[in-house]
């Protein structure tokens, strides 16, 4: 049986233990999520305001939006008086396109794209500076109409209104 000596495994060792050295030092630097956190640990979101047509999507939107920074615990919901920074969300436009047709008849619809579109302002109430200032927000679903659009759209608007709090949350929490 042949059998390495301690001189003949050195270079072996050398080598693992630089490339240890190398795995761990490239890793140190790596961060999953996101790089800072906000400048406000509390946050108040005032009731949302709709001068769009969307259907009642005020109360969807508002609820989803707690919802949603409740969920990912960043920052903590509080009433304004509590709060460090508030925000305000006003739905500006809802739109319904057609994005497909039916081979059998064209002027059918057979899906529709439904966009909305928000403005938000963050403020900090501590110094009474604007953090985000009207920055617009917007998120589109594709809706597949096989019967009563109507029917169809009005089960869609709390999907899309989960989607734009989702991305109003990453709007205001990833800007830092």
């Amino acid at each position: 049986m042949f059998r390495f000596t301690h001189r003949q495994l050195a270079p072996v060792w050398a080598i693992l233990g630089l490339t240890l050295l190398g795995l761990l030092s490239a890793c140190s630097h790596y961060y999953l999520g996101r790089s800072t956190p906000p400048p406000f640990s509390t946050l108040a979101i005032l009731a949302v305001e709709n001068d769009s047509f969307a259907p009642q999507i005020q109360a969807a939107l508002s609820d989803q939006l707690v919802r949603t920074f409740v969920s990912d615990g960043t920052v903590k919901i509080v009433p304004v008086g509590e709060a460090e920074a508030t925000l305000s969300v006003i739905v500006t436009n809802f739109d319904q396109s057609l994005s497909a047709t039916r081979e059998s008849d064209t002027a059918l619809a057979r899906s529709y794209d439904l966009t909305l579109v928000a403005v938000c302002t963050l403020v900090n109430n501590q110094t009474h500076t604007t953090l985000l200032d009207q920055a617009l927000v917007s998120t589109t679903l594709n809706l597949q109409v096989e019967s009563n659009f109507i029917d169809v759209q009005y089960q869609a608007m709390p999907a899309l209104a989960r989607n734009l709090a989702q991305k109003i949350r990453d709007r205001i929490l990833n800007a830092w």
